[in-house]
This record gives structure tokens, sequence and C-alpha cells, in this order.
């Protein structure tokens, strides 16, 4: 009797995982077709895609996220072409997908940055500009488009900080030196605006223009003494600077010195560094103003002929 029990015991487990051992073949095989079907179906997307079919490769992703709604790609596929065709609310929904299945991929975090933007929530747009330089630091124009977000919430702090950011990793520069310049002029703050003029000057000693700068910015705040010393500088780097005679003149007019301005104008205009069109709104400014003033004709006149003789 053992026996006839134990051989029944037997002959049921044997049963049991034969149909196991089959149904594990069936799941098997069901997903191996699966996963072709995926990549045929995503490849057709792929192929409608490059020759420009955007709607019927827009139908064979949402098809392929149907037979594989794991898959991240094909998500970020969707959103892409919802934000191209203005669709943002659904555009959303898809990368939201894509970033909940992979949290690593820059690409995601980019356009979630813009359907942001486009849909008005700047905060969460800067919030995902964020993540993607921190995915992606090697993406300049990034971090110039985090800052760009800030300026329109007039975050300015929170910009310079980008600027900051970038400088530490591409050096001073011109853009990222005067941009906070302006900013920081904005936020009432002029000793860091003269800061960051000073710290272009001190990289570049020799940019006759960078000195250009800092004399202005010490004219437009009263500071003529610095002005004309930094003035000084200019013309020992280069004497013969259309841009130092340019910017010289300037000055002089500022302070009603007209005839030391003029002198100054003059040999700006024998310079081919000032360009054309700078010389000849000088010229309409002098044109202007010879009705009122019958010694600025002859001047006119004289700069006219300097300038038709540098650019025949």
């Amino acid at each position: 009797m053992a026996n006839k029990i134990l051989i029944l015991v037997l002959s049921i487990f044997l049963v049991a995982c034969s149909g196991s051992k089959r149904i594990g073949n069936e799941v098997s095989a069901d997903k191996q077709p699966s996963a072709e079907l995926f990549q045929r179906t995503f490849f057709e997307a792929q192929k409608h895609k490059a020759i420009g079919n955007s709607e019927k490769a827009y139908a064979f992703f949402q098809e392929a996220a149907q037979i594989d709604p794991k898959n991240d790609a094909v998500y970020y596929e969707l959103a892409l072409y919802e934000f191209e065709t203005k669709n943002t609310a659904a555009s959303k929904v898809n990368i939201e997908k894509a970033i909940a299945i992979d949290k690593k991929n820059h690409w995601y975090y980019l356009l979630l940055a813009n359907v942001e933007v486009e849909a008005g929530d700047l905060d969460a747009a800067a919030k995902a500009f964020k993540k993607t330089t921190e995915l992606n630091p090697d993406d300049m124009q990034t971090f110039f488009e985090l800052a760009s977000v800030y300026l329109y919430q007039q975050k300015f702090d929170q910009a310079i900080s980008v600027y900051d950011q970038l400088e530490k990793r591409t050096g001073v520069s011109e853009e990222l030196s005067f941009q906070k310049q302006q900013l920081y002029m904005q936020m009432g703050k002029p000793e860091k605006a003269l800061a960051e003029l000073q710290k272009l000057v001190d990289q570049y000693p020799d940019q006759i223009e960078y000195h250009g700068m800092l004399a202005q910015f010490y004219a437009e705040n009263g500071e003529d003494e610095k002005a004309l010393a930094t003035f000084e500088r200019m013309k020992k780097i280069d004497p013969n600077s259309g841009f130092y005679h340019m910017l010289l003149s300037e000055y002089y007019a500022s302070k009603g010195r007209d005839q030391e301005s003029y002198d100054e104008m003059l040999l700006a205009f024998k310079s081919d560094e000032v360009h054309i069109d700078q010389k000849i709104g000088v010229l309409l400014r002098f044109f202007s103003v010879t009705d009122f003033s019958a010694e600025m004709l002859p001047r006119a006149y004289e700069l006219l002929d300097i300038t038709i003789a540098v650019h025949p």
C-alpha cells in the first residue's frame, strides 16, 4: 500500500514538473517573439522618422510602446514628436515615463526642461536643466539655458552662480565677465561689476578692448582720474589704436572738451580698426548739428574726406 502511495506521489510530481517545464517553455517562446516584434516595430518607426514621415513614425512608436511598456527610448521618441507638434501635455507625460525608467539619461531631462519652458513652469524647467548639467557637465550650452531661465525669473544671484560654474570649467572669458558685470550693475553692486572688468584686464593685459571697457566704467561712474590713468595704459599698449582714440574722443566730448575730442576723432577716423558703420554714425551726428553750429560743417566734411580715403 505504501509503495502504491509513493508511486502515485512520484507520478503527480513528475506530471507537475512536466507541466511547469512546458509552461516555462511557452513563456520563453512568447518573450522571444515579443522582443523581436518590438525591435522590428521600433526599427520601422526609426526608418519612417529618418525619411521625414513623422506621423507614420509616431504611430509605430506608439505600437512599440504597447509591445514593451518598459522601454524608455520609445517614450522619449513619443515625447519628442509630441513636443515638436506642440502637444506639450502629452510630451510631458511620456518624457516623465522615460525618466522613471532611466534616471541617468541627460537627454531625457533636457527634453523635460524644454517641455516645462513651453508649459510656462520655469521653476520645473530650471530644476530639469540643473539635473542635465549634473549628468552632462561638458555641455556648456545647457548651463547657458539654465542661466537664461534664472534671468527671465530675475533670479540674478542664481544666474551668476551658474556663470561662476561655467567660468571654473572654461576659464575667464569676455562673455561671462561681461554678463556678470551687467547683472551686478542691475543689482546695484558696482564694486562687483568693477571686479569682473578688472579680472578681464588682469587675465588679458594686452587686450586693449578690456582696458577700454574699464576706462568707460570709471568715466560713467565719475572716477575721472582712474579713467584717464586707464587711457594712459591703453596708449602704452597701442598708441595708434583707433579704438583707443575713439573712446578718448567720446570721453573728452562728455567733459565738454570739444577741440580735444575732435582731435582724437580725427585720429580714430584715420584708422581702419574703426568700422565704417561706426564712422557713418558719427558723421550723421555731425551733419545733424551743422544748422546750429557753423564750425561743425567743415569738420563734418573733413571727417567725410578721411572716411572716403580710408574706405574707398
